[in-house]
């Protein structure tokens, strides 16, 4: 019995993952992206986070620019706070944003992986039209401060700007501290599938495993959605 191993490549055009043999072999698949969940993300050094501290004036709005990458994003899990004043927050789709030129950084929460993402995101003057998809309240006591914490899953468009808005609901400055962990191609675009097309096989998410056995002549193909995605394959004829 021979035992063999390779990684291939997987993208958007079929390709051939089982060669026909004489002999019946048992092959073990493995999707080489990482599971489908924010820590897994997180250890690979595909989440990454924006962190910032302004001051709202009283009943002032602040706004701000968020642009997909190719690949779109995934909003992991963001939260806000605020230090004296009830503060609302909105995600708006389809605006028309003027931006200013500043744009804030954003780190890799794997230290050891470079801060490479494609979304840039930018200070704005201002904001108009569009759609808000997610708004948010974080409320305060004057003496404590308050805020809130999300850990809802929003996946945006690619090549796409979308607008932030906070306002200020009260009549004092308040300061906000804001954080957003993102990720980009690991958003649902690391599926494999064997067989057939893209939706139309069996499907392999981030990190999961099949082992299936192949009868003489008998062959498979392997495609995704987006390009370069890692099949792992480990064969015993």
């Amino acid at each position: 019995m021979a035992v063999t191993n390779q990684v291939i490549t997987i993208g958007t055009t079929e390709t051939q993952v089982v060669y026909p043999s004489v002999d019946t072999q048992r092959i073990l698949f493995e999707n080489l992206a990482p599971a489908d969940n924010v820590g897994a993300y997180s250890r690979a050094g595909n989440v990454f986070l924006v962190d910032e501290v302004f001051t709202l004036g009283s009943a002032a709005t602040t706004q701000f620019s968020f642009t997909t990458g190719a690949y779109g994003a995934q909003f992991e899990y963001y939260s806000i706070d605020t230090d004296s004043q009830e503060v609302r927050a909105d995600l708006i789709e389809g605006g028309t944003v003027t931006t200013n030129g500043t744009v804030f950084p954003a780190y890799n929460l794997n230290r050891n992986e470079p801060d490479t993402y494609d979304a840039v995101l930018e200070g704005a003057t201002a904001l108009t039209g569009g759609t808000a998809i997610v708004t948010e309240i974080a409320s305060a006591d004057k003496k404590a401060g308050g805020g809130i914490t999300s850990g809802k899953i929003i996946t945006l468009e690619p090549s796409t700007e979308y607008g932030f808005k906070f306002t200020n609901q009260g009549n004092q400055d308040t300061d906000i501290h804001f954080q957003l962990g993102f990720s980009e191609r690991f958003n649902g675009g690391n599926a494999i599938w064997l067989g057939g097309t893209a939706d139309g096989g069996v499907k392999l998410n981030g990190g999961d495993k099949i082992e299936l056995t192949f009868y003489q002549g008998e062959s498979l193909n392997a495609i995704s959605q987006v390009p370069n995605n890692k099949l792992a394959i480990l064969k015993r004829d």
